[in-house]
């Protein structure tokens, strides 16, 4: 068989095409301006600051016209299931803040109830897994607004999960680097580098959320309506059931009336 067949069919095969796509990709990414932080982030290493800082969030979000959003992000080192050791906070103005609560005797109390808060919308990028995360340092993360649910249902991707960087190159056309400081010690003090990194997640998500918001949701195709209207008509055929009221004490029903004796 000549060379020229031999690299015609290697191209050809399923594993050499994902690697082509996967090189035109990053040969894409580079071609993007790289996102950079605009805000400066303010790291948080102790209680009283913490408590601080969920002050002047909830300040600003309770301000007239401020979206009641705040994007979240948590890191950690590998993947033991433990608690977060950072998290990382911003809204859509103000100031951002890097809560590292590794380095404190306990999760902030108020930073518990912050994320807990009904009031406000959690934002963020496979939130399930900080939700995991942060279960384990007794704060429960509630409620959620999924950055992939939001593209998907504005026709930005297809599916359902997309990371961080990815929406980041689809919506903002901006290259999220990701360097060593994903995999690095989170529990030790933090370098500039870190805070950054961190920074830069939540403050992308929230570019990421304003930009999604802004697009009008896709109309309704028929096939929606059709389905819609199928639901309903089920819902009108089927009668409500109606629940058996409760005999008065001692009385019988007529079924044991008639019940054989042993």
């Amino acid at each position: 068989m000549r060379a020229s067949t031999v690299c015609t069919m290697a191209v050809g095969t399923p594993a050499a095409a994902e690697k082509k796509a996967a090189t035109d990709k990053e040969n894409d990414d580079a071609l993007l301006a790289v996102a950079t932080l605009t805000r400066t982030p303010i790291l948080i290493t102790d209680h009283v600051e913490a408590d601080a800082a969920v002050t002047e969030i909830v300040t600003a979000l309770q301000q007239p016209g401020a979206r009641k959003v705040i994007a979240v992000d948590c890191e950690w080192i590998g993947e033991q299931k433990l608690g977060a050791d950072v998290v990382q906070i911003a809204a859509s103005t103000g100031p951002l803040y890097v809560f590292h609560v590794a380095r404190m005797r306990h999760f902030p109390r108020g930073l518990k109830q912050l994320l807990a808060d009904e009031a406000f919308a959690k934002v963020g990028c496979c939130l399930w897994v900080d939700r995991g995360r942060l279960k384990h340092n007794g704060a429960p993360l509630s409620p959620i607004v999924e950055l992939a649910h939001l593209a998907r249902d504005r026709g930005i991707i297809k599916g359902s999960r997309a990371s961080l960087k990815e929406l980041a190159r689809v919506v903002l056309l901006r290259r999220l680097p990701k360097g060593p400081a994903q995999t690095s010690n989170w529990k030790q003090a933090l370098d500039a580098d870190q805070l950054a990194y961190a920074a830069l997640d939540v403050e992308v998500t929230v570019a990421i959320h304003a930009a999604l918001i802004a697009l009008p949701a896709p109309a309704a195709t028929p096939e929606d309506l059709a389905e819609l209207a199928a639901a309903t008509a089920r819902k009108v055929r089927e009668p409500p059931k109606k629940k058996a009221k409760p005999l008065p004490k001692g009385q019988k029903t007529m079924a044991a009336f008639f019940k054989p004796k042993a």
